[in-house]
């Protein structure tokens, strides 16, 4: 199934959030997908250690693939380690590592030191309802990546809004997570270069940023729709002039004096 999202860019994003439901329900009948999602399921019961899952291919693609991960598929002792990973102690692999959808993965699973895994039926669940999305959202950005990438800002920023961590600690996790941190600097306007600054400046940048472009006193506003909104069409109007920009800067130049 080839996603429809017209042009791509704002047009695109506007035709993604009036169709997604059908797309989504559509994508979910297609036999790949569907028979990946039902073995899954099926085979859920017997995922007793982190080695039982990635001693199988078939179900570590559908895991890695729920959390965006797909790249790790080969380095299955790095995801071992990642697995068994005690998530009480900060100084364990999951936690140290900067891109924390290695923490989430660990967390679904429960397969660390002092942890305690979920239901079986619960795990299949959710893996299978966010591989589902992610593959939506791959096919996707195989037509438009910027698309791609603000599909997942839009599931994930709303998600971390409504953890009851500090808003320090919700910045870092954006921070360290690849794709979140494209959008919201792209945003923000942010240049890439603000990963060079110390740690603590790049929160504070962020957060300073947020409350001055977008009007975010506290992350926990990313949570409402309409600001959620104003972010994604931020970053998409910025992608679409820095492509614009690279095939004509007169065109750029005009875009600019017309918005």
């Amino acid at each position: 199934m080839r996603p429809l999202v017209g042009g791509g860019g704002l047009a695109g994003w506007r035709l993604l959030q009036r169709t997604s439901g059908q797309q989504l329900s559509a994508l979910a009948r297609d036999p790949q997908v569907a028979r990946e999602r039902a073995r899954f399921e099926a085979g859920a019961d017997k995922l007793d250690s982190a080695q039982a899952l990635v001693g199988d291919y078939q179900m570590l693609k559908v895991a890695l693939s729920a959390f965006g991960l797909e790249a790790d598929l080969p380095n299955k002792a790095f995801l071992r380690k990642v697995m068994e990973s005690d998530l009480s102690d900060p100084k364990s692999l999951a936690n140290r590592l900067t891109d924390k959808r290695y923490r989430q993965l660990a967390e679904t699973f429960g397969l660390g030191a002092g942890g305690v895994p979920p239901e079986p039926d619960a795990i299949a669940a959710r893996v299978s309802g966010l591989y589902l999305e992610r593959e939506f959202e791959r096919r996707v950005g195989e037509v438009d990546g910027n698309l791609r990438l603000a599909m997942n800002a839009g599931r994930e920023l709303a998600s971390i809004a409504g953890r009851s961590s500090s808003d320090r600690t919700k910045w870092f996790e954006v921070m360290g997570t690849p794709p979140l941190r494209q959008v919201m600097e792209a945003a923000l306007g942010l240049p890439k270069e603000t990963i060079r600054m110390p740690i603590d400046r790049q929160v504070e940048l962020f957060a300073e940023t947020a409350s001055r472009r977008l009007g975010i006193g506290s992350f926990n506003q990313l949570e409402d729709p309409a600001t959620m909104s104003r972010i994604v069409d931020a970053f998409l109007a910025r992608a679409s002039l820095q492509a614009t920009a690279v095939s004509g800067p007169w065109n750029a130049a005009l875009a600019i004096l017309r918005g």
